[in-house]
């Protein structure tokens, strides 16, 4: 329990590596984490949004007290989540998916080669060169045709419940393109290790931190957030005030 293992009583391979940790090892961790320390950042406001990488875990603290903890899903080892400071701005409720050029290339294209009714009726549209008044129909399209290297199509999933990003994502600006949303795969979270998306980080409860971050109760009740969460278009709301992640 104390490193983190299953308490499961079985001497298995987690718990043998543990056993073996040498002392030189426990001092190198040591050091690595007084490293981190020194890289917190020292102005931090009456409240926060701590995101725990290792420990897949979010807590968001006021006047030094935590009032929100919740697990988190983070990248793939391929994907990682990237460690950085940045300021929460606004919440998008109801958002769309612009899908990143990767998974377009890498895990779209070849489905749609394959078969390309695969993503008919899935909420996504396709634009032809990015243009909005350029919306193509992907089952008209000769889909081998394009590859990697040349792929001038936007893609777009539209708000719902099996939006990659759920009914609300959280934003600070960065040049990383990282933030913090909700997701439709919440079996991810009975997971010990959650490590399985693109970078971004994923929420256990994306309602309760809205809630939390939105000061003006009597407007934004849980009521009132559940409906935002349910529209037909996106609608952005900027914080009352910015929050440090």
């Amino acid at each position: 329990r104390h490193f983190g293992l299953v308490v499961d009583a079985n001497i298995g391979p987690e718990t043998l590596k543990a056993l073996n940790r040498s002392p030189e090892a426990l001092i190198d961790k040591i050091a690595l984490n007084m490293e981190r320390m020194r890289w917190w950042p020292q102005n931090l406001t009456n409240r926060y949004i701590q995101v725990n990488v290792p420990s897949f875990s979010l807590q968001y603290v006021e006047r030094e007290k935590t009032v929100l903890d919740m697990k988190v899903v983070v990248g793939k080892y391929k994907t990682k989540t990237p460690i950085f400071s940045d300021t929460l701005e606004y919440l998008v409720f109801s958002p769309t998916w612009i899908i990143p050029k990767s998974i377009k290339v890498e895990e779209m294209l070849p489905k749609l080669i394959r078969d390309s009714s695969y993503y008919s009726g899935r909420t996504f549209k396709f634009y032809r060169n990015w243009a909005k008044n350029n919306e193509v129909d992907p089952m008209k399209i000769n889909w081998k045709d394009y590859s990697k290297a040349y792929f001038p199509f936007k893609i777009v999933q539209q708000p719902g419940e099996s939006n990659a990003l759920g009914l609300v994502k959280f934003i600070m600006p960065n040049d990383l393109s990282i933030y913090l949303h909700d997701t439709p795969a919440e079996q991810k979270f009975n997971f010990k290790e959650r490590t399985f998306s693109h970078g971004c980080i994923r929420l256990e409860k994306p309602a309760e931190l809205a809630y939390a971050l939105l000061d003006e109760r009597k407007k934004w009740n849980f009521e009132k957030i559940y409906e935002a969460m349910h529209l037909d278009e996106p609608k952005k709301v900027f914080l009352p005030d910015a929050c440090p992640v």
